[in-house]
């Protein structure tokens, strides 16, 4: 998924995200601050897997969350 700040933020469809996201990636998708996104992997909430020190959440551990909405702004 591209970086972007919010002055470039744009409409982004679930189909459109990468497989596997960062937290980063998650954060921005679900408007979240990375706390947040920490705390709910670790409650189990958002399922993860960890490849050496970062997390990467699979696109589909949340579609129940994008199941509302199929566009976000990200």
């Amino acid at each position: 998924m591209k970086r972007t700040t919010r002055s470039q933020s744009h409409a982004v469809s679930f189909e459109e995200l990468p497989d596997w996201m960062t937290v980063r990636d998650a954060q921005i998708f679900l408007r979240l601050g990375r706390s947040t996104i920490y705390e709910m992997i670790q409650a189990g909430e958002i399922p993860s897997r960890r490849f050496g020190r970062q997390f990467r959440i699979a696109k589909e551990a949340l579609r129940p969350t994008a199941s509302k909405s199929t566009r976000f702004e990200v």
